[in-house]
């Protein structure tokens, strides 16, 4: 048994048969990862840590490094507390990270070969591994991180490997399984006072236009423009994707696709998403905060969606994370998904374990621990009536 160790300069530096034989069962597809890794967002870079037996691949690492603003995590006048701070202890409060994971993806996952043998695994593991500390000493990076990963992609790291680490809880991931022969079915399933909003938005249907496309050279700077805007007012981001990334997803990722929605010629609003014939995942959802909100365009484009779905027997719809007590009242199943984190210095990294349940995620919906599946906290008609600004992002902000 021969393996080899490669680090690459490229995200995504394998054949489309490679990267799904190892990450078969994630959302995003290869050629999204690949485009990913070439645009970047300003501030990162990204690598992918490959081991190789015999020049065929059977593990791999992306990881993607750069500074990391822990004020994301919080809200109100500590977030602004902490944003003060940063320059005064940037070790403590902005570390730079290497992290194994999607920079702006869906969850976090080392790539594996499902028919390689568990010794052959465990000794690419140490190999990866070795590679992973290798880097971070290159890098003089702060922290080692395992981005967003589910309790199954965590479950498939050597657990002796992550006895150093800090877990904490980040934002669940959301899907919507469409196994209903009609949109009215699917509303059938939903809670009462949810399923009557939205059937109001089916008969008294907004004023507004819905237009797919995978051309959007006409709209791009105000497509983009909105973007940036709701950006702007997430609370959590690691930065801006660059114009090209919208511009050019259509040309390069197959079945990438925008519904654009307009009010009397106006884009108002766009939904970004890859349809596999598999699922569609819905990567990025943008709107005008004043004209969205007042034609309900966040719940329109979530039916668009599901209409979408349906009329192409797609059985799948990833909604990646954020506002997760609301996706669930609309039907959506949420997967829960941890940081694992090790500061270099001990004494930071014994204050932030200290520290974990404040810089941890705090769910809008509780998970039971058996099987850590969701159960609906109470959110009243009017959170969602009544929304100010975007009601949530679907996919990353």
């Amino acid at each position: 048994m021969l393996l080899t160790v490669e680090l690459h300069d490229d995200l995504q530096p394998l054949t489309s048969a490679q990267w799904q034989d190892l990450f078969g069962d994630h959302p995003d597809p290869p050629a999204l990862i690949k485009l990913s890794g070439q645009t970047k967002i300003e501030g990162y870079e990204c690598k992918n840590i490959i081991v190789r037996r015999n020049d065929r691949p059977v593990l791999s690492l992306p990881v993607f490094a750069g500074d990391y603003p822990l004020s994301t995590t919080m809200d109100g006048s500590i977030q602004k507390a902490m944003v003060a701070l940063e320059r005064f202890f940037p070790l403590l409060l902005r570390p730079k990270i290497l992290a194994v994971g999607f920079l702006e993806g869906e969850w976090g996952q080392a790539g594996l070969s499902p028919d390689v043998d568990d010794q052959t695994i465990a000794a690419a593991w140490r190999l990866a591994l070795q590679a992973l500390e290798n880097l971070a000493r290159e890098l003089k990076v702060q922290a080692t991180v395992f981005w967003n990963f589910t309790e199954r992609t965590i479950a498939q790291i050597p657990q002796s490997a992550l006895a150093s680490y800090c877990q904490v809880n980040s934002p669940p991931f959301c899907q919507l399984v469409l196994n209903f022969p009609s949109i009215e079915d699917y509303l059938l399933t939903l809670p009462k006072d949810m399923r009557r909003y939205l059937e109001r938005i089916l008969r008294r249907r907004p004023p507004v236009t819905v237009e797919l496309t995978q051309d959007v050279e006409k709209v791009i700077d105000r497509l983009y423009a909105l973007y940036v805007a709701h950006v702007l007012r997430a609370k959590v981001s690691f930065g801006i994707q660059p114009k090209e990334y919208f511009a050019s997803i259509c040309r390069h990722v197959p079945g990438a696709i925008y519904m654009l929605y307009r009010l009397d010629d106006e884009l108002i609003g766009f939904d970004l998403a890859i349809d596999t014939g598999r699922r569609l995942v819905s990567k990025y959802f943008a709107m005008d905060p004043t004209q969205g909100r007042q034609h309900r365009l966040y719940f329109l484009s979530w039916l668009e969606q599901v209409q979408y779905c349906l009329d192409r027997n797609i059985p799948l719809l990833y909604l990646g994370g954020a506002s997760e007590g609301l996706k669930v009242k609309m039907g959506a199943q949420a997967m829960p998904s941890v940081v694992a984190f090790r500061h270099r210095n001990p004494l930071i990294h014994h204050l932030l374990w200290r520290l974990r349940g404040d810089i941890s995620y705090e769910p809008e919906i509780p998970f039971a621990r058996a099987g850590l599946k969701p159960t609906l906290k109470g959110i009243p008609e009017t959170s969602y009536q009544a929304s100010t600004g975007d009601p949530g992002a679907r996919g990353p902000a």
